[in-house]
This record gives C-alpha cells, structure tokens and sequence, in this order.
C-alpha cells in the first residue's frame, strides 16, 4: 500500500490516481462532533437557501435533500485534491427533469408489481393537516 500511496502522490505526476482507498469501502464506527462554526455555517446556508429560494423550511428535513447533501459530501471527500467549483456539481434543471421522469417510471413499476400480489386491500381518506398551523 505504502508503493501504491508513493506512486498516486508525486507532486510532478500529470495523471490523478482515482483508485478509492479502504476507508471508502466500510462505514467508520466512530462518531465526530461536528465543530459550531462549521454548524453555524450550515444554519446560515439553510436559512439563506429558504429564503432566497423561496423553500419551506421543512424542506431540509426532507429525506431527499438529507440525500442530496450526502452525495454532495461523498463527492468533497473524493474530489478533496483538486479544486472544483461547485457548479460542476449541480446538474442543469432540465437534467433534473429528466431524470424525475426515469424514477417516476422505477417506481411506478414497482407500485404495479406490489398492486398485482395484493389479494386485497382498503382506501382509508382521511383529511391530513399540518401540525403547526
């Protein structure tokens, strides 16, 4: 390992070694604290995304964006040598589109393969508020 470490690492190597390492592969049993500034520095970005954006606030408790930002992260720590800007990562809302579409019809076949072994089933309508107003 050490070798292969030597030989990703020259400074005067024009190619990136985008082999992943051990760590990648397993998840780390230890748990961190996350240090205030950088928290604070997250708080500020959500608030400023709801704002700007126009976003409801529950929207980063969402299990999507928990999702989306997770990506996000994986990618900081596989691109941390090089210097990317952010815009790299955000794919073109038509893109975004697109794909919506592509899950929309995963899930939807999978929805009709649940429906088909159903024996049975029952529809309850209930009316669905929301708890803080």
């Amino acid at each position: 390992m050490k070798t292969h470490l030597k030989s990703c690492s020259k400074p005067n190597e024009t190619s990136i070694c985008d082999q992943k390492s051990v760590k990648e592969f397993y998840s780390s049993t230890k748990t961190y604290q996350v240090p205030q500034r950088i928290k604070s520095a997250i708080l500020r970005s959500c608030a400023e995304f709801a704002a700007i954006d126009n976003r409801a606030f529950e929207t980063m408790a969402g299990d999507g964006f928990k999702s989306r930002l997770q990506q996000v992260f994986d990618a900081g720590r596989v691109l941390n040598t090089s210097s990317l800007d952010v815009e790299a990562l955000i794919p073109h809302p038509t893109t975004i589109s697109r794909d919506i579409s592509r899950i929309y019809d995963i899930v939807k076949r999978q929805l009709i393969e649940l429906c088909e072994k159903m024996d049975s089933f029952c529809i309850i309508v209930d009316r669905w508020t929301e708890h803080y107003t």
